[in-house]
């Protein structure tokens, strides 16, 4: 049961030094557990907070759960659909139920097996300045550090033998993250993307998937999910380039965007203070002035065509100074659509969805749909 990626850009999973000297399976691990938690909640299930306190499993109540049984596997021991009630039942979301939490550990076991070697980005190699410069005076520069290129062999190991829903979902995440994101850490710079060099066996059809998806959100819905990632508030898009990029290309657009969110005439009407544009700014575009750990929302990724780019986010409701969804969403629209031809915008319950306006109450339609594309 194993996948051969091709690493199409070089995936970033730094060990202990912050260098990509190989391939971390923790940090494909924390990606797909970051999706899986975005498609729970985009399927109206419950996932917990990516920070600070997480899940913890009642243990007791647990133990005395499977103790008692289910119909279906008798005495002592639960089928998989009554275990997954019973772990909701006593403390976990459906999130930490595959991933793990206190007290319960994954589901599955990732192995790793790797023959890649050192390589950038088609963005850029290490340290590019865009072309215009900034309020201070200087130009922006992004930093292009090494990641890993070539071949990833991946390996699906259910803990709980017979467990080959499981090793469905995983594979599933897979796919859906090679066809709408990329894989890993610095995915803003163009990392992580990805094609199957050989399709694993046990690929659920899109149909299948999202049901499944669908069925765990249904069995872990409870609590409110807050301001996190959800699929029903992400756009997914893929740009025609009338020619090549250069990296000084992709570093312009960057700058470009963030200057679209500090100046302007769109983003003064609909937030004349500065100082609330600035909040907004950084929340969606990341900072590391206010908060080292604010990460861009928008990710971008140049293919190594050089004449594609491929860019997805997530903007929540609730933004920052109270803007409204729908403007910020109509101004990153615009600022793709400048670029060149849109051959891809997804967005839930959007008039621009390149396939559908899927609305509230098809939303298991909209992720099938996100993984048939191109079929």
């Amino acid at each position: 049961m194993k996948a051969k990626l091709d690493l199409i850009t070089p995936l970033w999973t730094a060990d202990a030094t912050k260098k990509a000297r190989h391939v971390e399976g923790t940090g494909i691990v924390g990606s797909l557990r970051w999706w899986y938690e975005a498609l729970i909640r985009g399927l109206g299930g419950w996932a917990c907070a990516p920070t600070g306190d997480g899940c913890e499993l009642n243990m007791e109540k647990f133990t005395q759960r499977r103790q008692r049984g289910c119909e279906h596997a008798g005495v002592g021991s639960l089928c998989l659909s009554c275990q997954q009630k019973a772990l909701t039942e006593s403390g976990l979301c459906a999130a930490c139920q595959v991933f793990g939490a206190t007290s319960w550990a994954r589901t599955f076991r990732l192995v790793v097996e790797e023959a890649t070697q050192t390589g950038y980005p088609p963005t850029g190699r290490k340290r590019v300045y865009a072309a215009r410069r900034n309020a201070r005076g200087g130009k922006p520069a992004y930093f292009f550090p090494p990641g890993r290129t070539g071949l990833l062999t991946l390996g699906v190991l259910p803990r709980r033998p017979g467990d080959e829903d499981t090793v469905r979902l995983v594979y599933g995440l897979l796919d859906f993250i090679r066809r709408n994101a990329a894989l890993g850490a610095k995915t803003n710079l163009g990392y992580g993307l990805f094609e199957w060099e050989e399709e694993p066996e046990k690929l659920p059809d899109a149909a299948r998937f999202a049901a499944e998806v669908s069925r765990r959100a249904e069995v872990g819905r409870r609590g409110q999910n807050g301001r996190w990632p959800d699929l029903r508030e992400m756009f997914f898009a893929e740009v025609e380039l009338p020619v090549r990029w250069q990296s000084g290309d992709f570093a312009n657009f960057k700058y470009d965007l963030r200057a679209a969110f500090r100046e302007g005439g769109t983003i003064g009407r609909l937030i004349p203070d500065r100082g609330k544009r600035r909040r907004l700014r950084h929340f969606l575009l990341g900072t590391t002035e206010d908060d080292p750990n604010q990460a861009s929302k928008v990710k971008m990724a140049l293919l190594p065509d050089c004449r594609t780019l491929r860019a997805w986010g997530w903007v929540p409701k609730g933004l920052p100074g109270n803007v409204k969804r729908k403007a910020v969403m109509s101004l990153l629209y615009q600022r793709v659509r400048a670029l060149g031809n849109i051959s891809r915008w997804r967005e839930f319950n959007s008039p621009w969805d390149t396939v559908n306006c899927f609305r509230p109450g098809q939303e298991e339609a909209y992720l099938r749909s996100l993984l048939e594309e191109g079929i």
